[in-house]
């Protein structure tokens, strides 16, 4: 399930979910009685037959009609509530990443098991308030509570947890996004080679920019990481150095793609005025917010010739997430509607000369080649 899709379903199963729970709230005020003092829930961990039949025996006709009446309403409940639960802890698991993902993960499916629970336990309290308390019914309908509400417990505990998380990642602002995703990419730098050393799909878009840039040409690989793109770039005659901020995506790639590498921030690129023939941002500004992306283009606008051409490519969307599924650990992500992001490439003194929107299996690509404006 995409993002998109997966944001839709949390806010439907939500509001599915709240409404349901008003209402089987107010049903259920009627059967909080002396022998039944948590009302529903009472006659839900009624044990045996006789705990049971002293609820039953609690409840008017009128109360017993709304007793089977939540029933069949908690047959609906129980298909909404664990689906919410499930998709809430996967999306925040995915967002903070970490420990929270490893908890995240598997709490997303196990909570699932909460509906096949409540339909037992629902099953088992009809029967009794058709034919009367039960042993097997009384202890059944138990047995399926207890892990049932401990799901749903431990489901809202991770929920309530990621919650504070997010806050406190939200005080610290930007810099900590930064740090994150950077720390992560130190961590699984071979691991990330490795998944993306098959250029094929990027080699069109080398090719093609390589073609722009004046013969030995200097191009700044920046955010290149392991440095297989500059590698190309080389083949075809340029010069190219590789610049990152992690050390660790620098140092995966010496043995493969030798060559020329600088540790640094594209925001403060350590590079002269107007040294560079040709700029390749390749998937490097999306880990950076709008006001980062603007730093970073104004360093490239320094550092790049003019009339000289920069590619850069980002990703689909609105707004911005944690996501830790791919590196299993977790790297903040800014995403672009393609018109936003033009403007701003504009305003930075840049000229379109190619826009493309590039589909993959996991994400939509904004791809862009420009050429630095001014004189």
């Amino acid at each position: 399930m995409t993002r998109g899709l997966r944001g839709v379903a949390l806010l439907a199963l939500g509001a599915l979910v709240a409404v349901l729970s008003a209402w089987l709230g107010a049903l259920g005020a009627p059967l909080v009685t002396a022998a039944a003092p948590q009302g529903i829930v009472s006659y839900e961990f009624a044990r045996d037959a006789a705990t049971a039949g002293a609820i039953l025996a609690s409840w008017d006709s009128v109360a017993r009609e709304k007793a089977m009446l939540i029933q069949g309403i908690d047959m609906l409940y129980l298909l909404a509530y664990p689906a919410f639960l499930s998709l809430a802890c996967r999306a925040l698991g995915d967002r903070l990443g970490g420990r929270f993902w490893s908890v995240g993960a598997p709490l997303s499916l196990a909570v699932l098991l909460a509906a096949p629970l409540d339909a037992a336990e629902n099953l088992a309290l009809i029967r009794q308030l058709e034919h009367g308390p039960s042993e097997g019914a009384a202890a059944l309908a138990a047995f399926a509570a207890g892990p049932k509400f401990a799901l749903v417990a431990l489901a809202s505990l991770f929920l309530l947890a990621g919650l504070g998380a997010l806050g406190v990642r939200a005080l610290r602002g930007s810099g900590d996004r930064v740090a994150t995703t950077h720390a992560t990419y130190d961590v699984a730098a071979e691991r990330f080679r490795d998944r993306v050393r098959d250029r094929t799909a990027t080699s069109p878009w080398a090719a093609r920019f390589a073609e722009r840039v004046a013969p030995g040409g200097l191009v700044l690989d920046l955010g290149g990481g392991p440095g297989f793109d500059a590698a190309e770039f080389r083949a075809r005659g340029l010069r190219a150095v590789t610049a990152d901020l992690s050390l660790g995506m620098l140092r995966a790639g010496l043995d493969d793609w030798p060559g020329s590498r600088v540790q640094a921030d594209l925001r403060r690129l350590p590079f002269e005025d107007g040294c560079a023939e040709g700029v390749w941002a390749n998937a490097c500004l999306l880990h950076l917010d709008p006001h980062g992306v603007r730093e970073a283009l104004a360093e490239i606008h320094r550092v790049l010739r003019p009339g000289c051409p920069l590619h850069l490519s980002v990703k689909d969307g609105r707004g911005s997430a944690w996501e830790s599924s791919r590196l299993g650990r977790p790297r903040w992500f800014h995403y672009w509607r393609a018109e936003a992001f033009d403007a701003v490439l504009h305003d930075a003194g840049f000229e379109a000369e190619g826009a493309w929107h590039n589909r993959t299996k996991q994400d939509t690509w904004h791809v862009r080649q420009v050429t630095r404006r001014g004189a």
